[in-house]
């Protein structure tokens, strides 16, 4: 299991802390506070990783969702 710290970016002014749980070539799990609402579509950069992604919520679930990166690692 991965604990990488992260953040979404929604714009310039709209920034969510995040961890990633579990990250693949397509995407991830991450967890975050059940006070954010997560958008559609948005940014994840994962410093430690040196990735920045936009990416898609496939699901919420509580603490945790699962998003999909728009391009897998090369």
């Amino acid at each position: 299991m991965t604990s990488m710290p992260a953040t979404i970016v929604i714009s310039h002014y709209d920034q969510i802390p995040c961890i990633v749980r579990d990250l693949s070539d397509g995407g991830a799990k991450i967890g975050l506070s059940r006070r954010y609402v997560l958008a559609e579509r948005f940014w994840i950069v994962i410093r430690h990783a040196n990735v920045t992604r936009r990416a898609s919520l496939m699901w919420r679930r509580g603490e945790f969702a699962g998003i999909a990166f728009d391009h897998p690692f090369e």
